[in-house]
């Protein structure tokens, strides 16, 4: 959201920055974004670290373990019935 204090901000960069050449202001545009997706990046790591160690090695379960137990959990229709 822009409030009247960024409007005022943003137009005193542009008044300093409006005058200088073309090849200065693609490069700060350059700088600008990429600090825009490191700051994204850095968030998004640090929300994937909230999850780190959520789970401990009392709940690991070995993959022919959770296979087994699917299959035993899974139950079928009796396909042989005619439907009337």
């Amino acid at each position: 959201m822009i409030t009247t204090t960024t409007a005022h901000n943003a137009d005193g960069y542009w008044t300093l920055l409006k005058d200088l050449d073309d090849d200065v202001k693609l490069q700060l545009i350059s700088r600008l974004s990429l600090s825009i997706v490191q700051k994204a990046s850095e968030e998004r790591a640090a929300k994937l670290s909230d999850f780190f160690g959520i789970w401990g090695d009392e709940d690991y379960m070995p993959a022919d373990d959770i296979v087994r137990e699917i299959k035993s959990s899974r139950s079928f229709k009796n396909r042989d019935r005619v439907l009337a």
